[in-house]
């Protein structure tokens, strides 16, 4: 089950960013299905899974589109409502290098709080996993974190302030550098004291993981953007162990719910063990690889720029998830590149 935002996505494509007060000419312009509650239920539901979306849209003209990526996936919509604010928007401007810039405007999903998600705790009490997001009120998260009777999974983005028992609730905590250091210092504060932070971007995250696991949150999965990822567990007897799982390069067309892919792997399995950490990477890079987030869009996708590699999986060309095979290696299938699959997480750390 899914309990989270829903937009719609308007991706404007523009040879580059304006600055502050310029003006700049667009390229094209196309509406997708967003919301990362929502995507995170298409990425869920496309490897078979049985998805229950919780949310809520308008009853303007963005409340179809908004719901059209989660109905191709074959997602439960029982649990979507309309209500009387507008339905979510996000203004996506994407450049010529695949960077974006992103303003949200949440409408319907302030709806989504306390009361609203406690009329669904029969469904959540029953549900194996709950996956839960930044994008709908505080009191909302913190009441579904509280109902769920069976694995949280909770992605803290856009950093937002949520109590130290949702944040320990979590296995995993899905958070980019930024938001593990936020949520080190939340567990931190709760406690009356300050964590500590090596240095550099990637560092400062590292330490925040360690801190995140060493005060109670079960394991924790930190994305760090072309360095991969690192996963946090406590081992029993043996400290903290943090894993790196590199990312291969591909060729960047847009970065928009490029991580949001990674969650299908995710969906079910109670122990992160290392073929299944490469297949949320593997996953995970197949986003960028082409326009927009996960769901069906209004217009074609344009064709690639000249001068740009076709280097990338097999995989990622045919937008498919690879699957994990039964032999030993537990390599991706479908997938002529070996990148991923060869590639062995590597422990960088045991404190």
């Amino acid at each position: 089950m899914v309990v989270g935002s829903i937009n719609v996505d308007l991706i404007v494509r523009a040879r580059r960013h304006p600055a502050p007060g310029e003006t700049v000419l667009g390229q094209d312009l196309e509406v997708r299905p967003g919301g990362k509650g929502a995507n995170q239920a298409v990425a869920a539901a496309a490897p078979g899974a049985s998805v229950t979306f919780i949310g809520a849209v308008g009853s303007d003209e963005f409340a179809e589109p908004a719901q059209s990526g989660l109905r191709a996936a074959g997602v439960d919509l029982t649990g979507l409502v309309t209500v009387a604010a507008p339905t979510g928007l996000a203004v996506v401007t994407v450049d010529d290098v695949g960077e974006n810039s992103i303003v949200v405007i949440p409408g319907a999903n302030t709806e989504l709080d306390r009361d609203a998600v406690a009329g669904h705790e029969a469904r959540l009490s029953q549900a194996a996993v709950v996956v839960l997001q930044g994008e709908i009120p505080r009191e909302g998260v913190e009441e579904a974190a509280r109902l769920a009777q069976g694995r949280v999974v909770l992605n803290l983005a856009p950093a937002v302030e949520v109590s130290a028992a949702t944040l320990r609730r979590a296995d995993p905590l899905v958070v980019n550098e930024h938001e593990a250091v936020h949520a080190a210092a939340l567990l931190a504060g709760s406690r009356g004291s300050t964590p500590g932070a090596a240095e550099g971007p990637v560092g400062g995250g590292l330490a925040a993981v360690r801190a995140l696991v060493s005060d109670g949150v079960p394991s924790v999965v930190m994305t760090a953007g072309a360095a991969g990822a690192y996963l946090g567990r406590s081992l029993p007897g043996s400290g903290v162990e943090v894993t790196h799982v590199p990312a291969p390069a591909v060729d960047v067309v847009d970065t928009t719910g490029a991580g949001t892919r990674s969650w299908a792997p995710w969906r079910r399995r109670s122990t992160p063990t290392p073929p299944w950490r490469r297949r949320c990477v593997a996953v995970c890079v197949q986003g960028p690889t082409r326009s927009g987030p996960p769901g069906p869009s209004r217009r074609r996708e344009p064709q690639r720029q000249a001068g740009r590699s076709a280097a990338q999986p097999r995989c990622c060309r045919a937008n498919r998830f690879p699957s994990v095979s039964s032999n030993s290696d537990h390599q991706p299938q479908g997938c002529s590149w070996g990148g991923v699959g060869n590639r062995t997480p590597r422990a960088v750390s045991t404190s």
